[in-house]
């Protein structure tokens, strides 16, 4: 193999490496989290906290002040950010992004709350116990999202809506209220 072959084969097989951004959680310093059956989860920047319970794909970033108590699973591609709180049995999956100063908690051992898909929680949003929110749903603003709601396809819940108790949104729902309940 030539010189000009072997730079150009270097080159080619380098090219992935700058074609995405592959630093997780921006740069920021951190180190891989350990899961609790000793798999290697994802990364986990030094400012944020996951508990040894928790589980998360090697995929996963958790980012800025993020907190993750208990049994919180977050798998494929999601990323957890800014100050958000997740407490329970919490289930993050896709390339769901939840962040501000969101709280999920999920105390309840009967089921899961699932983030799902490309579906996006942020601000000063507050999930409480069997929640599910998939497609490219968006919860935000001050929205309250409280016991057996299911929210898909391209919904939005926000301001400070509040949604409880076998509520269901589907398609391209827009449920925003400037009311607090």
């Amino acid at each position: 193999m030539n010189k000009l072959s072997l730079v150009a084969t270097l080159c080619v097989a380098a090219a992935p490496l700058y074609a995405f951004d592959i630093r997780p959680c921006e740069g920021t310093p951190g180190a891989y989290h350990v899961n609790a059956d000793a798999s290697l989860g994802g990364f986990v920047a030094s400012s944020a906290s996951v508990d040894a319970l928790a589980t998360l794909s090697p995929e996963v970033q958790v980012c800025d002040y993020a907190i993750l108590k208990g049994a919180v699973k977050i798998m494929d591609r999601a990323i957890i950010h800014g100050r958000a709180n997740l407490t329970g049995n919490v289930a993050v999956s896709g390339d769901a992004n939840v962040g501000g100063d969101a709280n999920l908690i999920n105390s309840d051992v009967g089921g899961d709350m699932l983030i799902l898909d490309d579906a996006r929680i942020y601000g000063n949003a507050y999930l409480n116990g069997n929640v599910m929110v998939s497609g490219t749903s968006q919860v935000y603003g001050n929205a309250k999202i409280q016991d057996f709601v299911q929210i898909h396809g391209t919904s939005k819940v926000c301001g400070n809506a509040w949604l409880n108790e076998d509520t269901v949104l589907t398609d391209d729902t827009t449920f925003c209220s400037s009311i607090t309940p």
